[in-house]
């Protein structure tokens, strides 16, 4: 009789794994408040961020460490890849005076600690770069440093109050006298220090 024949076909399917887009950072590593921009380039269409962003760059400012995923199609498959942006902390800067209150034309030393391994510049007329410097103001300022490490800067400053003094008075008992006659003089307004041209300390002296 007629024979029945079985046969078989196959057909390999060959499953390749989507290639990687490449991402490219402006930077890697960045202080608080800044920020940084990721671009993705291979894609041929299809782009999709985690952020929810579908352009080929974006920019992000994160406030902690943060991962950026992509996906998109290459050829047909869809790829993934992922940068991880890293927050660094900007340096705590602190200025202390000597004094705080001074009289006009008085040394003050200020000195800022907290910038380790850092530039600093001060927004005096010298644009002192030491941690510590000797300022005499005239009147009521403000200085500032800031310090700059790696990308990141920190500020801090510290205000000097000016008293330029009020005149002492003086009153006399006779203000015209005649020669070798004497007259009793009195001063007001001091608190203490007080020196008068002939040496004497006290308030009331005679001439």
């Amino acid at each position: 009789g007629t024979g029945t024949c079985a046969g078989t076909a196959s057909y390999e399917v060959k499953v390749v794994p989507g290639t990687k887009p490449t991402l490219s950072v402006t930077r890697q590593t960045i202080c608080p408040g800044a920020s940084t921009t990721i671009t993705v380039t291979g894609c041929t269409s299809n782009i999709q961020w985690n952020t929810g962003n579908t352009e080929p760059s974006i920019t992000v400012s994160p406030t902690q460490n943060s991962t950026y995923v992509v996906n998109c199609q290459i050829n047909g498959c869809v790829g993934t890849s992922s940068t991880e942006i890293v927050m660094t902390d900007s340096p705590a800067i602190n200025v202390t005076a000597s004094k705080l209150t001074i009289c006009g034309g008085e040394e003050v030393t200020l000195t800022a600690t907290g910038c380790i391994d850092g530039t600093i510049s001060w927004n005096t007329y010298s644009k002192e770069t030491d941690n510590v410097i000797i300022v005499k103001p005239l009147q009521n300022s403000t200085y500032i440093i800031k310090c700059k490490v790696g990308e990141c800067y920190a500020t801090g400053s510290k205000e000097i109050i000016v008293n330029n003094g009020v005149k002492p008075e003086i009153v006399a008992s006779q203000k015209s006298i005649c020669i070798g006659d004497t007259t009793h003089l009195c001063v007001n307004g001091c608190d203490s220090d007080i020196q008068w041209s002939d040496g004497s300390t006290i308030r009331d002296v005679t001439f």
